[in-house]
């Protein structure tokens, strides 16, 4: 008779196990299919070359996410680099902090800080670095301060980001 009590409690517990597992499948293959779905959206929307809205709602959508992929970090590097709009720019510049812990990201903004000309995405990235604490910024940093053609604003805040920094 124990035999018999313990044979279906056991089949029971494993009939618990089997449903657990297929459930927890279930939501990892759901969650798998909407950061494809993600992933999607927001690689269109940013090669979307006419709209600018289109492509700052990639930013945005791309931002609101806890993860990405390796293939949205590096379209939005580019998109931070490359985009004809300040503001498609600075979104780029937000959801790249948020993912400076994926590899190659904190790389890719302090060279950013290099290459931008744009004052407001200029003062961002210089902003960025000192929250980041990110002293492999300050010879990027030294080159802005020296460059003649930077505006003063902008020379202003790299000073105080050397200073914060050192």
């Amino acid at each position: 008779m124990n035999s018999a009590v313990s044979l279906v409690a056991i089949s029971v517990m494993i009939g618990r196990e089997l449903e657990t597992g297929s459930r927890e499948k279930s939501q990892l293959a759901e969650l798998k299919q909407e950061m494809e779905e993600t992933k999607s959206l927001v690689l269109s929307s940013l090669k979307n070359t006419t709209s600018a809205s289109a492509r700052l709602n990639g930013v945005n959508v791309a931002y609101e996410k806890e993860s990405v992929s390796e293939e949205v970090i590096q379209v939005l590097i580019k998109t931070m680099n490359e985009d004809e709009n300040v503001n498609v720019r600075l979104a780029a510049v937000k959801a790249l902090a948020k993912f400076s812990a994926e590899p190659g990201v904190t790389q890719a903004l302090v060279d950013a800080l290099g290459n931008q000309k744009e004052a407001l995405v200029q003062i961002a990235l210089i902003n960025l670095m000192v929250e980041l604490e990110e002293k492999g910024a300050l010879l990027r940093l030294e080159k802005i301060i020296e460059d003649e053609r930077t505006l003063d604003a902008v020379k202003d805040e790299a000073h105080m980001a050397v200073f914060k920094l050192s």
